[in-house]
């Protein structure tokens, strides 16, 4: 029995990038994954992969965002990214603890993570989409190879 509702995609946290908002559902997916691992005690293969995932696709999704804010140079995204970068050495932080055998994670982290996301998306990331369709539309997909 979880000891807390497990976090589910709300439509409510789309931010209207396509590629932003399919990315933050992975990132929800993964914590989701990261709670039940933890709630129904699967094991340290489990709970490492998640926390394994969680580390890299963090960094993949701050760089999609990164690189967004760096294509438009009035957009001043140093708080973004200084939050970016806290969040990186929190995981950072639990995935090395885990590697020397801190195996557990208290609950306090698991809501922390969550609380941390999801204010996030809600927060920084609604109002970097919100002002940069203000400066241009469409916002171009920072995924997007371009043919030289």
């Amino acid at each position: 029995m979880p000891k807390r509702p497990h976090i589910i995609w709300e439509s409510e946290w789309s931010t209207g990038h396509q590629e932003i908002d399919r990315q933050h559902q992975t990132l929800v997916e993964s914590l989701h994954r990261l709670q039940v691992a933890v709630d129904e005690g699967r094991g340290d293969e489990e709970l490492g992969w998640c926390l394994s995932f969680l580390k890299a696709y963090s960094r993949v999704h701050f760089r999609t965002e990164e690189t967004l804010m760096a294509a438009f140079p009035e957009y001043d995204g140093t708080d973004h990214i200084a939050a970016h970068q806290r969040l990186l050495n929190q995981v950072d932080d639990l995935f090395r603890r885990f590697l020397m055998g801190e195996t557990q994670l208290p609950e306090s982290t698991l809501e922390t993570l969550e609380t941390w996301l999801l204010d996030h998306i809600q927060g920084a990331d609604q109002a970097l989409l919100r002002d940069l369709r203000a400066s241009v539309s469409p916002i171009p997909d920072p995924t997007a190879h371009t043919a030289k």
